[in-house]
């Protein structure tokens, strides 16, 4: 997670501990927001994750959100966080939900990218 978010707008000098956390806060059954793993994609090249697709469900709004969309800096560019995106759709809609939320960073073009082309629309 750390390597995916270094050099990027939203990267803010956090270390590994911090990624750690937020692994351990995403995957926690105390979250606010639990994962809703079943619906998440994770892509592994290896022994590594390359790229992945991490969704929970956004309690105040009754609808399941996009938390993360990340990939390695060696596997950026290619496709992946489209494809990992487009996956946890599909299985969105085979399971009933017609509804999808993100939340981007302004500024954040490669994401606003990703999730225009996916479909999204912007809601201030």
């Amino acid at each position: 997670m750390l390597d995916a978010y270094r050099n990027t707008l939203d990267y803010e000098g956090e270390g590994l501990a911090e990624a750690v956390a937020e692994v351990e806060s995403y995957f926690s059954r105390a979250s606010l927001n639990p994962a809703i793993s079943p619906y998440s994609l994770a892509l592994d090249f290896g022994d590594s994750i390359a790229c992945a697709c991490l969704l929970e469900f956004w309690q105040s709004r009754g609808v399941p959100l996009v938390a993360f969309v990340i990939c390695r800096s060696a596997h950026k560019h290619k496709g992946f966080g489209k494809f990992a995106l487009h996956q946890t759709i599909c299985k969105l809609r085979q399971a009933g939900y017609s509804e999808l939320r993100a939340l981007i960073t302004e500024g954040n073009s490669p994401s606003e990218t990703l999730f225009t082309h996916a479909g999204f629309r912007r809601v201030d």
